[in-house]
């Protein structure tokens, strides 16, 4: 875990969690969410520029369910897709998957926003019986007995990541050039 970066001299000093490394270039690869929430500590501070990007391009909730199953899904394509969703009830939420994805025997389920928050929030378990649900709904209930393990991510809550699919908030979409310049050569 990067702790610090400090530029003010050469070589670049990165305290780690196991220790300071050297070098003379670093290439930063961080959630913006990270970069705005000041997690790393910088010397010199970033950029104006920099920081104000970060914050203008923040991560939103979004996570997602996985299934693998004892074989690929008949009938459906390589990474086809399906939305769940009841028109006539707006409380249950919709959730998109991925079947048979890249040609394998997994299936998975994305969710986002308030939903993706709160499934998060109540844990693995909450998330895979969300998405077992609608799968159900979709191909009958012997889906289950076809899964062989089930996992979530739980982007949202991990101290390393805060988000998932950084985006441009309104008016700001320059702030993507701002993240990808080079810092002091």
């Amino acid at each position: 875990e990067v702790n610090a970066i400090d530029r003010s001299s050469t070589p670049i000093r990165v305290e780690t969690s196991r220790g300071t490394l050297r070098a003379r270039s670093v290439i930063l690869t961080v959630s913006t969410n990270i970069l705005a929430s000041g997690k790393i500590r910088f010397t010199p501070a970033l950029p104006d520029a920099v920081r104000e990007a970060a914050a203008h391009c923040p991560t939103g909730v979004a996570e997602k369910v996985a299934f693998l199953l004892d074989a690929p899904v008949e009938g459906f394509d390589d990474t086809a897709y399906i939305d769940t969703m009841t028109p006539g009830d707006p409380a249950r939420a919709p959730i998109n998957f991925v079947i048979n994805h890249f040609s394998q025997p997994v299936i998975v389920g994305q969710l986002c926003g308030e939903t993706a928050r709160e499934l998060e929030a109540a844990g693995e378990p909450a998330m895979v019986d969300f998405g077992l649900a609608a799968l159900k709904d979709v191909f009958g209930s012997g889906i289950g007995a076809r899964i062989r393990r089930a996992t979530a991510t739980r982007w949202t809550s991990d101290p390393h990541i805060l988000g998932a699919y950084s985006c441009a908030l309104s008016g700001h979409a320059d702030a993507r050039a701002a993240l990808r310049a080079p810092i002091d050569g």
